[in-house]
C-alpha cells in the first residue's frame, strides 16, 4: 500500500499457499484532507495515508496545537547572533544592522565596519581623530576646543597670564607675541628684554 500525489496503489502478492484464482476488493475514494480545507493549518497542509500534517513557512515553527505556526526569533535561538552587531528579530526572519559609527560591509549587514567620520564628514575645526566606531576633536597649540566639542577657540595667552613675555604681551591666533617698552630689545629667547 503506497500513496503518492493525492492516489492510492494496492500491490497483492501471493504466498501461494491458496491455489484459488479471484479476489474482491472493495474500497471508498477519500477526497484528501487538505483539499476539503478542514485541517485548520495555520500555514501549510500535507495530505498523508492517515490524513494530514500541518507545515509551517520558513522562520516559523509549529505550535503546540499541530496546527498554529509561531515565529522562531532567529536572534535569540541561535547559539551565536547572525549579525556582527545588531540583530531583529522580523516575522519569519530576522536583519541586522549596524550601530552609529559603522557601516554595513556585506548587503544583508550581517558584517559592520568603522564609519571615518573625520574623512566623510569633516566634523571637526582643526584636528579630527578616528576612534572605532566615533570620532574625536583636538586642536593645534594656541587653540583650545570649545564645548561644543568640535570648533577651536583661540587662547588668549596674554590675558591668561601664560606667556611669559617680560615687559608687553600681544596675542595673535594662536600664538602671542612678546615687545620690549622704549629703550629695550627683545632677546634671542622672544621672553626677555635687555636695554640698549
Amino acid at each position: 500500500l503506497t500513496f503518492r500525489g493525492g492516489r492510492v496503489n494496492l500491490t497483492f502478492t501471493s504466498d501461494k499457499t491458496v491455489s484459488e484464482s479471484g479476489f474482491n476488493i472493495s474500497y471508498r475514494a477519500i477526497e484528501p484532507e487538505c483539499l476539503r480545507n478542514e485541517s485548520r493549518c495555520e500555514h501549510e497542509c500535507i495530505d498523508t495515508i492517515i490524513g494530514y500534517r500541518c507545515d509551517c513557512h520558513t522562520g516559523y515553527e509549529l505550535g503546540n496545537d499541530s496546527h498554529s505556526c509561531l515565529d522562531v526569533d532567529e536572534c535569540a535561538a541561535a547559539e551565536e547572533s547572525p549579525c556582527s552587531q545588531v540583530c531583529v528579530n522580523t516575522p519569519g526572519s530576522f536583519t541586522c544592522k549596524c550601530y552609529n559609527g559603522y557601516e554595513p560591509l556585506t548587503s544583508d549587514a550581517s558584517d559592520c565596519i568603522d564609519v571615518d567620520e573625520c574623512l566623510l564628514l569633516r566634523p571637526c575645526d582643526q584636528i579630527c581623530n578616528n576612534t572605532e566606531g566615533n570620532f574625536s576633536c583636538s586642536c593645534e597649540t594656541g587653540y583650545r576646543l570649545a564645548s561644543d566639542g568640535r570648533t577651536c577657540q583661540d587662547v588668549d595667552e596674554c590675558a591668561e597670564g601664560e606667556s611669559g613675555c617680560e615687559h608687553y604681551c600681544n596675542n595673535t591666533q594662536g600664538g602671542y607675541i612678546c615687545t620690549c617698552e622704549n629703550g629695550y630689545v627683545l632677546d634671542n629667547d622672544t621672553l626677555h628684554c635687555t636695554g640698549t
